[in-house]
């Protein structure tokens, strides 16, 4: 049965939505820039197709189609907060900027 779950940070409230179960998974991650809609639009088709399908999956699909929301709702590629583009700051710092 699908799952929602949701990331919450300084950032955003993003879902989160689990598919299927078993020990191996895949995660789509989408919308790492706000202003590229393609990858989003994508991944919420998969996920409406994954719900309609769950029952043939023999893994998890992890699926977070906006990873940074507040960039999305703007779209602009780097966050309003900290100016800071998601991509370029993995893994991050405990400590350091929200992004």
């Amino acid at each position: 049965m699908m799952k929602i779950q949701y990331i919450r940070t300084s950032l955003c409230r993003s879902p989160v939505y689990t598919f299927g179960n078993g020990e191996q998974s895949i995660l789509l991650v989408s919308g790492i820039h706000g202003n590229e809609i393609n990858s989003i639009l994508t991944n919420i088709m998969l996920s409406k197709y994954l719900k309609r399908n769950e029952n043939k999956l023999n893994g998890r699909v992890i699926v977070i189609p906006i990873a940074n929301f507040e960039a999305f709702k703007y779209r602009r590629r780097c966050s309003l907060i900290d100016g800071l583009d998601l991509n370029r700051c993995f893994p991050g710092r405990e400590y350091g900027a929200p992004t």
